[in-house]
């Protein structure tokens, strides 16, 4: 169809509707209620790429302009500093293995870097704690540092272990302590 009889057809329904407006809106109703498994389709494919869109221009801009990203960050939560406690918190209640799992992994990155220790691949610890979190499923266990921090160990992929929680609360900071299950 060529496109002028495409505009012709669309005026010719814009003054059809704006004459008849009673009955257009009760054909819009009666689509509406026939087809409205269909619509809702097409409105959450249309959302859905819309949201993707979003999210990589967002995330595009995220890395073009960290520091004003970080900063909005923070001004956003000296604002709403209740809320956010509120939502992490009732998050850590929830997931209580997830947030232990991350408090530790933190902790021991804070502690090392405080101490003045020397913290190896963040890459291959993260793996460590990670393989830890998936282990926690069927045991109760955490990440070790078999040379402890307090005693000059470095916090690195070749000085942590994963072990039971009560053998590394019975290790303590103790040189020489052999922990009977090691996991890999």
């Amino acid at each position: 169809m060529p496109e002028s009889h495409k505009a012709s057809n669309r005026m010719w329904a814009r003054l059809w509707r704006s004459e008849n407006h009673l009955q257009a809106s009760l054909y819009n109703d009666l689509y509406r209620l026939v087809f409205c498994d269909e619509i809702n389709a097409r409105r959450r494919k249309r959302r859905v790429s819309e949201n993707s869109k979003v999210l990589s221009v967002e995330r595009n801009w995220i890395r073009r302009n960290r520091d004003k990203w970080l900063a909005k960050k923070r001004r956003y939560y000296r604002k709403h500093r209740e809320q956010c406690l509120k939502v992490a918190r009732d998050w850590a209640v929830k997931n209580r293995d997830k947030s232990r799992a991350i408090a530790n992994r933190y902790a021991s990155k804070r502690r090392a870097a405080l101490i003045g220790v020397s913290i190896g691949d963040i890459a291959l610890i993260d793996k460590i704690y990670a393989r830890a979190q998936e282990l926690r499923q069927w045991f109760d266990v955490t990440v070790d540092h078999i040379i402890p921090l307090s005693k000059g160990g470095t916090h690195d992929a070749r000085n942590l272990q994963i072990i039971y929680r009560t053998e590394n609360c019975a290790k303590n900071a103790r040189l020489g302590y052999r922990p009977t299950v090691i996991f890999a």
